[in-house]
């Protein structure tokens, strides 16, 4: 019976701490005028995460065929959703010709 309520306590401890960062600085700014410098710096943040999630994708050190280091399907893939990222500056979207581009590239090649 403890354990089951560690384990209740544990998920609700995780859902507040995932939760909390993301919702927080939506309740603290809304309707507040942020500083361009700030703002401008903001805005360079999705452009940051982006990158570092596709490096890291890129360069994961797995046994498959790589050039360089960099996976084959993932780097061929990544031409096309960098061309729809630049395209039509939407994530959803470019998650999405990305993912699809892997899928057909390991169809065909695996």
């Amino acid at each position: 019976m403890i354990k089951d309520i560690n384990i209740w306590l544990l998920i609700a401890g995780m859902t507040l701490v995932t939760f909390l960062p993301r919702v927080l600085p939506f309740l603290l700014l809304t309707g507040r005028q942020l500083p361009p410098a700030f703002s401008r710096w903001l805005s360079f943040i999705p452009v940051a995460l982006m990158s570092a999630l596709l490096c890291a994708g890129l360069t994961a050190g797995e046994v498959e065929p790589q050039i360089f280091g960099w996976r084959q399907d993932y780097l061929l893939a990544c031409l096309p959703a960098v061309a729809v990222a630049v395209w039509r500056k939407s994530i959803l979207l470019t998650v999405a010709v990305g993912m699809a581009v892997l899928w057909l590239l390991r169809f065909w090649l695996y």
